[in-house]
């Protein structure tokens, strides 16, 4: 399993939980990080 799949599969797991209780959205932090690393993805990839 590559970075970037794991990375996948924990934002959508953590988007499903944010959703299942709508009062919790994704915290900033975690949705920057997310951000971040799938454009650390597309550099390396590029």
């Amino acid at each position: 399993m590559t970075r970037r799949r794991v990375a996948v599969k924990v934002f959508f797991v953590a988007s499903a939980a944010a959703n299942s209780s709508e009062r919790t959205p994704m915290p900033a932090k975690f949705e920057r990080w997310f951000r971040s690393s799938l454009g650390l993805e597309a550099q390396a990839s590029a």
